[in-house]
């Protein structure tokens, strides 16, 4: 590979970053978010067997399934948001670096190619 094919190419690379940067922020919030809500079941249960089980409060009980279910609800929203703002990113990285890909590969198959015939003759 020449090296200002490989130059060119992080170029390339580096454009797109940028041009996603905002996505690539709003993915990392999400997935701050996303993580933080996956810890809310320890506390739940903490809460259950401090408050509920020794009053046997059915008030208590509901409000906090009320709670962690709202909380699971935002969690399922904010993983679906991110797997989309993924999948455009991912497309978009596609749509920008699909040709270039395919003439590197073909471009090594013929050389590859190549090489093999004038070793065979």
């Amino acid at each position: 590979m020449l090296k200002s094919d490989r130059t060119s190419g992080f170029k390339a690379l580096n454009a797109i970053r940028r041009e996603s940067r905002s996505l690539l922020w709003c993915v990392r919030l999400f997935s701050t978010f996303v993580n933080l809500l996956k810890l809310i079941g320890p506390p739940f249960m903490l809460q259950i067997y401090d408050r509920v089980l020794g009053s046997r409060s059915e008030e208590t009980l509901a409000a906090l399934v009320l709670l962690m279910s709202f909380q699971f609800l935002m969690m399922g929203i904010l993983d679906w948001a991110r797997g989309r703002v993924l999948a455009r990113l991912g497309a978009k990285f596609q749509v920008k670096l699909d040709k270039r890909v395919f003439d590197a590969i073909l471009r090594k198959a013929v050389r590859e190619n190549n090489t093999h015939q004038t070793e065979n003759q």
